[in-house]
């Protein structure tokens, strides 16, 4: 049969990182024996959850949520499968098997719905179905043989499994069955002779394309461009380890994808056998791939310090105390994109022993800043296990409220087990995240200028209600943005209520569009916008200085001698927004002031327009007195630059009348 070689070197991103590059350690019980009961919150939230009286008001796969009559929801939220949908309702996920008829084992309870042939050599020994889709994997030249039930097979880290014996010479065949996934592993009993060893597994999957991603995971991708199917990079492990001091060595397998003319793929492993051969090796050996359903948007990848990569679980700390190898850490993301505009309370992770010890020891939460054994970026939490334990610290809580208040959930956390290089400290766990959360704040009705009015820079009063959820306080926040180069402007955060705009925030003659923001008093409140486009605003510029100052209608241009005491002043005023506007004149004689603001008539004047102000002064102007006069435009709220007249007025000259002499005899006297 003629094969071709496909293109595997295409990068999906991080698409499914999950469960079944088989593990290391020795089997426990897979899950906690009693339900998880978290600490109280370690932030600074003060809230109550009220779980006896919550209901479920949301299912999935991968999470459960429960909220209570307070509006208090709690959420759930697993990297692998925690429940099926089946018969139109959400059941807890089960990987035990049972036979399906005709001799083949199945495990209904499970996303992947794997099925297992009645023999070896079965073209398809098993199958699993994920999205529409069915992968079925066959073991080319196997020997017929029958399923066989286990149970707690250690070095597969299964609760259930099914083995076929002596399928190849000198291996038998097993499959776990976990959460994420089926575990597989041919169980080598003794050393190659074959230099060039390879172990081959056909795989048919209609619909599907493979394609390796940058984690060297092979992804079987449907016409959608999502990965339905994930086969985890290979491995081999020995049975080496020794139960609370280390765990077997292993190392990764190479492998190549063929496609033949039927549109089946067969998949190459290539074991490094010199490692087979090494005098160090305890056997039987342990070789995979295993297939998992593929997580999205979460993700989770194990990282060795001696290079060997898994991800079908969390593993963190020392696994050997003879030697400085090796610690394993663990990169991981659970999918919280759903919770966006949400005001998180709270924010915890709970970790269930799965494998290793079950000894107290102390790791840590980290944020990831690669997907690499050294991508230890800071600290989040402590994290202490012995069975179970929780992480709890503000870091944690900071670091899933940013994600949610920004929507950016790229960041992953890194979690550490106790690492002293003398302790046997692994632990391979199953954890949740479990978050807290209510609805976000809301802005209500908003009080302010609206539909591109003109007002005052001081007349500006703001006010907005609204509704925050965390029995905290709510503030609010006022944002201006200028369309024609006025000044932007933000408030301070300020109660609910009026509040007057500074008079030097904004900038006169330009327009405005505002938004108002809130958020409640607690930390790492969400902040959220409330704009509308009505939300716009004119600020009145300041009026034109006065131009075209008379005294008496004539121009003080030059010098002004007044034909009369009584004299009417005149300007002409401008205003670039029009309206009611008016001049004020201040006379000073010899330089004192005497008539101070004095109010002209008022005129109303189109936007840019001008009109003439004038009125009596007040008081009489006296002779041989010098009078100078200073002018301002003033609108009510705004006055212009003063115009300053250089030149002077003065007043009518005194009438001078002649006293008679004591010579006149035309004085009218008597004696």
């Amino acid at each position: 049969m003629r094969r071709r070689a496909i293109l595997v070197g295409s990068s999906l991103g991080v698409a499914a990182l999950a469960a079944t590059v088989i593990g290391l350690g020795f089997m426990g019980d897979s899950e906690p024996d009693a339900e998880p009961v978290p600490p109280v919150a370690a932030g600074e939230l003060s809230y109550s959850f009220d779980e006896a009286a919550a209901v479920v008001t949301h299912q999935d796969e991968f999470s459960t949520t429960l909220t209570d009559p307070n509006g208090v929801s709690r959420v759930e939220i697993s990297i692998f499968p925690m429940q099926v949908y089946r018969d139109g309702a959400w059941v807890p996920l089960e990987t035990t098997l049972e036979p399906a008829g005709a001799g083949a084992v199945t495990a209904p309870l499970h996303p992947l719905e794997p099925l297992f042939a009645p023999s070896a050599n079965a073209s398809d020994l098993v199958s699993v179905t994920s999205g529409g889709y069915t992968v079925t994997m066959s073991l080319p030249g196997a020997d017929s043989a029958s399923p066989q039930l286990l149970k707690d097979v250690d070095m597969i880290e299964s609760t259930d499994a099914v083995i076929y014996e002596d399928v190849l010479d000198g291996a038998d065949l097993l499959f776990g069955v976990t959460p994420g996934g089926i575990r597989t592993a041919l169980v080598v009993h003794e050393p190659p002779t074959d230099p060039n060893l390879t172990y081959e597994w056909l795989v048919d999957a209609p619909g599907l394309t493979p394609v390796r991603d940058e984690h060297n995971d092979l992804n079987f991708v449907g016409a959608d461009g999502e990965a339905h199917v994930t086969m985890p990079i290979p491995g081999m492990w020995d049975s080496s380890g020794q139960f609370g001091d280390s765990d077997g060595a292993a190392v990764n397998i190479e492998y190549d994808v063929i496609e033949s003319e039927d549109g089946s793929f067969l998949i190459t492993l290539r074991p490094d056998v010199e490692w087979m051969l090494d005098a160090s090796r305890v056997y039987p050996l342990y070789v995979d791939p295993g297939t998992q359903k593929t997580i999205g948007s979460s993700g989770i990848r194990g990282y060795k310090s001696d290079g060997y990569t898994a991800n079908d679980g969390i593993r963190i700390g020392d696994i050997d105390t003879t030697t400085s190898c090796c610690y394993w850490r663990t990169v991981l993301k659970h999918e919280l994109s759903t919770y966006v505009g949400k005001r998180l309370l709270d924010a915890q992770l709970y970790g269930a022993w799965n494998y290793g010890t079950t000894n107290t020891f102390t790791g840590g939460v980290y944020h990831a800043t690669s997907f690499s054994y050294s991508g230890v970026g800071a600290k989040l939490s402590n994290h202490t296990i012995s069975s179970a334990g929780w992480a709890s610290d503000t870091g944690l809580f900071n670091f899933v409220a940013t994600a949610l208040n920004t929507g950016d959930f790229t960041g992953y956390i890194m979690l550490r087990g106790y690492e002293n290089k003398t302790t046997y400290t692994y632990k391979k766990i199953y954890s949740t995240m479990y978050i807290w959360y209510v609805n976000r704040p809301v802005v209500g009705t908003v009080t302010g200028p609206v539909n591109g009015e003109h007002v005052f820079v001081n007349d500006i009063v703001m006010s907005a209600t609204g509704t925050e959820y965390t029995g905290a306080g709510q503030q609010m926040r006022y944002k201006f943005t200028s369309t024609n180069g006025g000044a932007a402007w933000t408030s301070p955060w300020v109660e609910k209520g009026a509040y007057r705009i500074p008079d030097s925030a904004l900038t006169p003659g330009t327009s405005y569009s505002y938004s108002v923001e809130t958020r409640d008093k607690y930390p790492q409140s969400p902040i959220v916008a409330k704009t509308h486009s009505t939300y716009n605003f004119h600020i009145q510029a300041a009026p034109t200085a006065p131009t075209d100052i008379r005294i008496d209608g004539v121009p003080l241009v030059a010098p002004v001698e007044t034909a009369a005491n009584d004299v009417t002043v005149s300007a002409v005023v401008s205003d670039p927004d029009g309206g009611e506007v008016w001049a004020t004149f201040t006379v000073r004689q010899n330089g004192i002031v005497v008539m101070d603001s004095v109010p002209g008539s008022r005129v109303t004047l189109t936007a840019g327009g001008t009109g003439v102000s004038e009125v009596l002064l007040p008081y009489q102007i006296t002779a041989g007195s010098e009078y100078t006069i200073s002018v301002r435009t003033f609108d009510g709220h705004l006055a212009s630059d003063v115009t300053e007249v250089e030149h002077t007025f003065t007043g009518p000259p005194r009438t001078v009348r002649e006293i008679p002499s004591t010579d006149d005899t035309d004085l009218g006297a008597t004696s």
